[in-house]
């Protein structure tokens, strides 16, 4: 079972179904975006999510995107892709700090993300401008047949991707009683994980698995491990 938004929940199950992998979406979250406007004084763009792109403007500016899945759809948008990172906003922030002289960003993001990679860029002389631009609106409540999966035992990993996600799906689990010590959780970074473990210190799953790559592809071969 994959965990996911709405909007982006399809392509996402489609990468599994094609690699073998019999699999269904939870789409726990849908989103809404709002269009903004980039600062006269901005020198690049950070993506570090594809709602995102649906807020910007048409700009010949040089964006960094988190990862590569991002970067296919900022070309196929237009926008002019300088490079991408490997999935995490950190290892992101890191790469620019490489290869770009420091400037001012723009950074558009959603409301319930945590930007803790700032500071980092900060430091060394970056200037950080960041907008708002989207919003999630999360569902605790499974309907007869997502409870089915679990109940069932047909539902035996699920995939996530992003922290909010799981902490909803924790939330929505723990008001239908959902047995989780019979499933494995699949997380897209070492990062997630330890964000979750920290949050929910005790045993919640059956087993936990790390993707090696912080990319779908990278969640994909994880859960494809016995």
């Amino acid at each position: 079972m994959v965990v996911k938004t709405e909007e982006f929940l399809d392509d996402t199950v489609n990468a599994f179904t094609e690699a073998g992998i019999e699999t269904v979406g939870l789409p726990l979250g849908t989103v809404a975006v709002e269009s903004c406007f980039i600062p006269e004084e901005v020198q690049g763009i950070v993506i570090t999510s594809s709602y995102a792109l649906d807020a910007l403007p048409r700009t010949d500016l040089p964006v960094y995107t988190v990862g590569t899945a991002t970067a296919e759809r900022a070309r196929e948008k237009g926008f002019n892709v300088a490079f991408s990172g490997t999935g995490s906003s950190q290892q992101l922030a890191e790469k620019i700090a490489k290869q770009v002289k420091p400037c001012c960003l723009f950074h558009p993001h959603g409301d319930k993300v945590v930007n803790d990679w700032y500071d980092f860029l900060s430091a060394r002389g970056f200037d950080i401008e960041h907008q708002e631009v989207y919003k999630v609106d999360y569902r605790t409540t499974l309907t007869d047949k997502e409870k089915d999966w679990f109940t069932s035992g047909r539902a035996t990993r699920v995939a996530f991707f992003a922290a909010t996600a799981v902490e909803e799906f924790l939330k929505a689990a723990q008001k239908h009683e959902l047995d989780l010590k019979k499933i494995d959780a699949v997380f897209m970074s070492p990062r997630l994980a330890l964000k979750i473990s920290e949050k929910s210190p005790k045993k919640l799953f059956k087993s936990v698995i790390i993707a090696q790559q912080s990319i779908t592809k990278g969640v994909v071969d994880a859960a494809q491990k016995q």
